[in-house]
């Protein structure tokens, strides 16, 4: 969608020219449609410090990160969340979310690569999570998650404190790109 690929463009113009890799810089537009009808939502973080700007956050929190439209998702998930997670070091906010999803009629399986913070044990006793090292010596690296298998969310972000937080601090230059099929 070339409407996508000029928002990436102006952020690269953002960093790259105006060496802006901070949080006060606006974010370009984020919403759009695919030719089909998909939606599609494009977020950078960290940005804005807590000014939308650009940015439509509906229906997530106001000064949103990534974690929030993630937990976000993951908490308004009526059939399923799927997982494939190269870090997971949220402390127990992701974790947190999971659960909850997995403990009500939501089905919840994933995979984990590295677990930063200790989560593995508890997200396996609450659903299916496997240890992407228990059957491969090669490193997986993947960021998505699939909501109700009506919505892929994947970008650049590994699943931490440093790619998702809210503001402050250093933090990782990121993106996150949410893709929710029209039907």
């Amino acid at each position: 969608v070339p409407s996508v690929a000029k928002a990436y463009i102006t952020e690269f113009d953002d960093q790259f020219n105006n060496n802006a890799f901070t949080e006060n810089t606006p974010s370009p537009q984020n919403l759009f449609s695919s030719p089909n009808g998909d939606r599609i939502e494009l977020f950078f973080a960290p940005d804005e410090n807590g000014t939308p700007g650009n940015i439509n956050l509906s229906p997530y929190s106001a000064g949103s990160a990534l974690k929030e439209v993630i937990k976000y998702r993951t908490a308004n998930a009526n059939e399923s969340v799927f997982y494939m997670i190269n870090q997971f070091g949220m402390t127990t906010e992701l974790s947190n979310a999971l659960t909850s999803a997995s403990s009500g009629s939501v089905l919840v399986e994933g995979w984990l690569d590295v677990d930063v913070q200790g989560n593995l044990g508890t997200l396996q006793n609450d659903h299916t999570c496997r240890n992407w090292a228990a059957f491969s010596n090669v490193q997986g690296h993947h960021k998505v998650m699939i909501f109700d298998m009506d919505i892929v969310a994947f970008g650049s972000a590994n699943h931490t404190y440093g790619s998702m937080r809210d503001s402050g601090g250093s933090a990782n230059v990121e993106n996150l790109l949410l893709i929710t099929d029209f039907r």
